[in-house]
């Protein structure tokens, strides 16, 4: 009798890697932080034009 055939080789199926999370505090502080330098961000941008109107 002859041994059973084996399986053709192929890889284990398995999920592709997630890219890690970032932590919530650092993230939620990130978030929090950008629109306020954006804002004044633009109020430096508006002070600056005003002064070069006047």
């Amino acid at each position: 009798s002859y041994p059973p055939p084996y399986p053709p080789p192929y890889p284990p199926p398995y999920p592709p890697p997630k890219p890690p999370a970032p932590p919530t505090k650092l993230w939620n502080s990130l978030r929090s932080m950008v629109p306020s330098r954006l804002a004044s961000i633009e109020l430096n941008i508006a002070r600056a034009a005003s002064k070069l109107m006047i």
